[in-house]
């Protein structure tokens, strides 16, 4: 056999390469999570936020992440209404029509993360 791998050897080399394609799909709701989270929103995800949404895997999980990433935004949560999220919804649509590039939001270009951080110019 002169150079072949032992069996062993094979499988410590081989594992890690095919490991990764045994793994379960992502759930649609972790999917869903993961693609909120490189929206716009992502200007605004904390580290620790960036990790409990990596943890989400129903749409329940998902609903509760929501709920506590905009309650902890909002200046007055004695009413229904969330002026904070309301103005990142506003500020992204603005960011999306004035610096949109090829193939990308402008909610996601640098420009329009200004935007939807800072506001619009004085």
């Amino acid at each position: 056999m002169g150079d072949a791998l032992p069996w062993p050897a094979l499988v410590l080399v081989l594992a890690p390469i095919l490991l990764p394609a045994c793994r379960a799909p992502a759930s649609p709701a972790a999917a869903t999570a993961r693609a909120w989270g490189n929206g716009p929103a992502r200007w605004l995800l904390l580290d620790d936020e960036q990790q409990a949404l990596g943890r989400v895997r129903t749409n329940t999980d998902f609903a509760s992440f929501l709920g506590a990433f905009w309650a902890c935004r909002d200046d007055d949560p004695a009413t229904d209404e969330n002026p904070f999220g309301r103005l990142f919804a506003e500020r992204g649509a603005a960011a999306d029509r004035l610096y949109a590039e090829p193939g990308v939001r402008g909610s996601l270009t640098p420009r329009g993360g200004a935007l939807l951080l800072l506001g619009p110019p004085t």
